[in-house]
């Protein structure tokens, strides 16, 4: 299925203060019939926050008394800018911004659109149980994991004969939600969905990708041409995220990761040093590494254990403790690791209340501990770990087995937090990195990384030979036993 042809109308009948949709990308959005999810997205200036604004009065829904919208905006400023739009808009189709209680518009015709943001401490369970025939989520990228989009999701349905549940996303690449969408919606260049054609998704809804650039809205050329040219000067990668809507242009990392970060499983040698990190969840995944202190105190990350709900994005197992740490001893018994250290936060000392017979119970810790998992804690200090783990990813003196496949997923596209600039956004799946970085305050950065300057290429080789003192490694990590391993560790 495609998306309509250029040119449809809004909605006859409609006062919309002149506004009509350009030729393009809007016109498809608005076009567009049958389809459950629409990213309208892109570049910036494409006229996505206009076009939403027109998609919420498209037939048939408007018109019905009982038709219910959600519109959810960033954060509180910009769902007050697009309050100070709507009265512009709305204003002849009969809309009424009312800014609290909750904040909404009401039209004259019965139809009511609910206001909410997305920074709101229970924006993605607050709705349960609503029903909202619409829903429109400016800046999508913001929400940092497909399971809480789905939160939102299933409070759009209808019950309306002839009137079918919508949801439009807008966005922009970049951002703690890239990763999730441009998956979702197929936004790549090696993606074989295309865009404005809808693809069936894995619960049979259709869902489409809109691209838009911002010379898809000849306003703005028009009236700021400035606004281009400042598209235009702008320094990669922002320019190509920006100004052309390349979703494999990511602007928010955090760290400099390269696939040099990368290498392939190889033998760890009798003796070695290692180290076993572990970062605490439960209703959120726990993350479990081992690490190779190599010569030259490189990290090598040689395996892993995320405990993630599988295609859960963000979800933990709910495992007990004792059944974590009994997941921990048969992975190292399988991997034949004996780490001389355990490193985990310090919350898992602190005494848990009982659910049986009240009070305080036992730690995490000590759960362990009683099982043979001694650990110590790790040192938190957010600011220093975030320079620690940035200069050994930057220098190549942190590396990883591409077996740890989850640490792969999650670790290259964390997001910078907006506000510091100096940590990683906490609304992202943060769990590997903060269980990483115990590894990386354990053990001093290298000379080179302290220069700011990268680590000869690692020999896997020369590295066991060293490591064992000229006596011959024992591969204790084999490719196909690791990978098998963390396959069936899920």
């Amino acid at each position: 299925m495609s998306a309509a042809a250029a040119g449809a109308d809004v909605n006859p009948g409609v006062n919309l203060g002149g506004w009509r949709p350009h030729a393009g990308p809007q016109s498809w959005v608005l076009g567009a019939r049958g389809c459950f999810e629409v990213l309208f997205g892109g570049a910036r200036g494409g006229g996505k926050t206009d076009a939403g604004m027109a998609w919420l009065v498209r037939g048939p829904h408007f018109g019905r008394q009982n038709y219910r919208a959600l519109v959810l905006r960033r954060n509180y400023e910009d769902l007050t800018d697009w309050m100070d739009r709507a009265r512009r808009m709305y204003a002849g189709a009969g809309g009424r911004v009312l800014g609290s209680g909750p904040a909404r518009v009401e039209f004259a015709n019965g139809a009511v659109f609910r206001l909410g943001h997305l920074k709101d401490k229970d924006a993605y369970t607050k709705y349960q149980g609503h029903e909202y025939q619409r829903m429109l989520i400016e800046e999508a990228g913001q929400i940092p994991d497909e399971a809480r989009y789905e939160l939102l999701l299933g409070s759009c349905r209808s019950t309306i004969e002839g009137v079918p549940a919508e949801v439009l996303l807008t966005a922009n690449p970049g951002g703690v939600g890239h990763r999730w969408i441009k998956e979702r919606f197929g936004c790549g260049q090696g993606d074989a969905r295309r865009p404005k054609v809808a693809y069936a998704g894995p619960d049979g809804r259709l869902r489409m990708y809109v691209p838009a650039l911002v010379t898809d809205n000849p306003t703005l050329m028009a009236r700021n041409p400035e606004y281009v040219r400042w598209l235009e000067s702008l320094p990669e990668p922002f320019k190509s995220a920006w100004r052309y809507g390349d979703w494999d242009i990511y602007t928010g990392q955090a760290f400099e990761w390269s696939e040099a970060n990368i290498i392939d499983p190889c033998p760890v040698p009798d003796g070695a040093r290692v180290i076993q990190t572990f970062d605490w969840g439960f209703g959120r995944p726990f993350s479990v590494g081992w690490w190779w202190v190599a010569p030259d105190d490189v990290l090598v990350r040689v395996g892993e254990w995320y405990g993630c709900a599988p295609g859960q994005p963000d979800t933990g197992l709910r495992l007990a403790d004792h059944e974590i740490a009994a997941g921990i001893l048969q992975r190292e018994a399988d991997m034949g690791l004996k780490p001389t250290l355990r490193l985990a936060d310090p919350t898992i000392f602190n005494r848990r209340p009982d659910s049986k017979g009240g009070g305080l119970g036992d730690s995490t810790a000590t759960v362990f501990q009683r099982l043979g998992l001694a650990m110590r804690p790790g040192d938190p200090a957010r600011k220093l770990k975030f320079r620690q783990f940035g200069a050994r990813i930057k220098s190549k003196s942190l590396l990883v087995f591409r077996t740890c496949r989850d640490f792969i997923r999650v670790v290259p596209d964390l997001p910078l937090d907006e506000g510091t600039y100096d940590d990683v956004d906490t609304d992202a799946e943060d769990h590997i990195y903060d269980e990483a970085c115990h590894a990386c305050m354990e053990v001093p950065l290298p000379d080179a990384a302290l220069r700011g300057a990268a680590m000869p290429a690692f020999d896997p080789g020369a590295a066991a030979g060293a490591a064992a003192g000229g006596r011959s490694p024992v591969a204790r990590v084999r490719a196909g036993s690791l990978a098998e391993i963390l396959r069936g560790g899920r």
